[in-house]
């Protein structure tokens, strides 16, 4: 799949700096959740749609490859009585759109029980 990383950018010491919030658009295993409106702040897309989406910004835009997102996963999934090692080492392949595409979120129709956000820790201190 693909999934895009939006970054927020604050201010230190005068300086701009990108902040990682946890907020992505990515695919979804579970469509139902996107016709319900459920989510815990990502963008979810149908998985052909977010495989069109960046396919068109490479495609378009200019980026530099940066080569493998490391990450370290280790999992036992079981099925039937058997249980079935997984083992991953990146997450797959990392592209940074240059110069970075701003994003505006528009006010929306909150869809699901909770009308208010919740408190997080990925929001940045003021």
């Amino acid at each position: 799949m693909a999934m895009l990383i939006h970054h927020r950018e604050l201010e230190r010491d005068g300086q701009p700096v990108l902040y990682d919030n946890g907020i992505r658009t990515h695919g979804a295993v579970n469509y139902r959740s996107i016709l319900l409106g459920q989510s815990h702040g990502c963008h979810r897309l149908y998985n052909h749609h977010i495989l069109r989406l960046t396919a068109f910004l490479l495609q378009h835009h200019g980026y530099s490859a940066r080569g493998p997102a490391a990450a370290t996963v280790r999992r036992t999934l079981r099925h039937k009585r058997r249980a079935f090692p997984l083992a991953l080492d990146d997450r797959g392949f990392y592209f940074e759109l240059q110069p970075p595409i701003p994003v505006d979120v528009l006010e929306g129709e909150i869809m699901g029980k909770q009308q208010q956000p919740s408190a997080s820790k990925y929001r940045p201190s003021p």
